[in-house]
């Protein structure tokens, strides 16, 4: 799967195995590749998708120019995290039995305060 992201072309791939620093993690981004991947025991979680937003947020942060500033990769990874967090709660994004992320079937709902 690819993503446009700020008019580059990002690669999504999905690996059985990611270490990140010697730790496990469910997803990471590559920004000098332009890849984002996920593990994919997550792809078939309900958590695939914050994890996906997360890696596409640091995508954006860097195709951004924001990791030429002065804020450190920690404090990046609380603003990510986040805005993925809250991104997600928003559209409320859940998986409905799929086999592939790139076919799942996706229930989504935006609900402004108003709707309440």
């Amino acid at each position: 799967m690819y993503l446009m992201i700020k008019g580059k072309k990002w690669k999504v791939k999905y690996l059985k195995r990611m270490k990140v620093d010697g730790h496990d993690t469910d997803g990471y981004c590559d920004p000098k590749r332009r890849v984002i991947a996920i593990r994919d025991k997550a792809v078939n979680s309900n958590d695939y998708y914050r994890i996906l937003m997360h890696e596409v947020l640091h995508a954006i942060w860097h195709e951004s120019g924001l990791d030429n500033t002065n804020i450190g990769i920690d404090m990046e990874e609380v603003i990510v995290e986040n805005f993925a967090t809250a991104l997600n709660e928003i559209f409320k994004v859940s998986i409905r039995e799929a086999k592939r992320p790139d076919i799942k079937i996706v229930r989504g709902q935006a609900r402004s305060g108003r709707d309440r």
